[in-house]
């Protein structure tokens, strides 16, 4: 309820020995939030975080990913709780942290090229523009 992790169908149905099968699952899922009102909790900033840096390219080294990481966080504590970002959605200022961790890394830790395949994934994966004026507001 509390996390973006992705739990695959066929998982559930293995976890359940065959009692249930992908039907089942997908009906209680359904009857589930249905019952109750939709209501689950939103995705945090640290959710869309860790879902974009997935989007970063497998060639990004692990010590430069730790590195992008340390520095989301710190970006992501100090927007949140300042209020004049509470209008922002948690995607946009996870990106934003994203944009910032990238200026802030050397070209050596991260070229130029990996971090345009970045932005392009972003555009047409997560569907979020690097230049969309909220990204920009945040980011500066």
């Amino acid at each position: 309820l509390f996390d973006s992790t992705v739990i695959r169908i066929e998982k559930l149905v293995t976890l359940g020995r065959g009692l249930f099968t992908k039907q089942d699952v997908a009906n209680m899922e359904f009857k589930m939030l249905k019952a109750m009102n939709w209501n689950c909790h939103p995705p945090s900033t640290y959710c869309f975080l860790r879902q974009y840096e997935r989007l970063l390219p497998l060639t990004v080294p692990e010590s430069t990913r730790c590195m992008m990481d340390e520095i989301t966080k710190v970006v992501v504590d100090l927007t949140i709780s300042d209020h004049n970002y509470n209008h922002y959605t948690p995607s946009v200022i996870a990106y934003a942290a994203m944009l910032m961790a990238m200026e802030l890394v050397t070209f050596d830790d991260l070229p130029i090229r990996e971090r345009q395949c970045f932005i392009v994934r972003m555009s047409t994966v997560a569907k979020v523009d690097s230049n969309s004026p909220d990204v920009m507001k945040v980011f500066e």
